[in-house]
């Protein structure tokens, strides 16, 4: 861990970018009802069952420090 502190300290060079990876899965979930729509003095209703439409990955790449001079 220290190792990579000190890189993500290091002075920005363009010939020696440090790009920082990130990665997160994720369910896509539909309705299995329609929701009820809110009335006055009460909240909006939702049916805890869902379905499942799959899943899907979320991949960030991301150079962390940039220029400022």
């Amino acid at each position: 861990m220290y190792h990579l502190l000190a890189l993500y300290a290091r002075p920005l060079r363009h010939d020696e970018p440090v790009v920082c990876i990130d990665e997160k899965s994720l369910q896509l979930l539909a309705h299995s009802r329609a929701p009820m729509a809110m009335k006055p003095g009460s909240v909006r209703m939702e049916d805890y069952e869902y379905v499942r439409r799959g899943k899907s990955n979320f991949v960030a790449f991301v150079q962390h420090l940039l220029n400022t001079t």
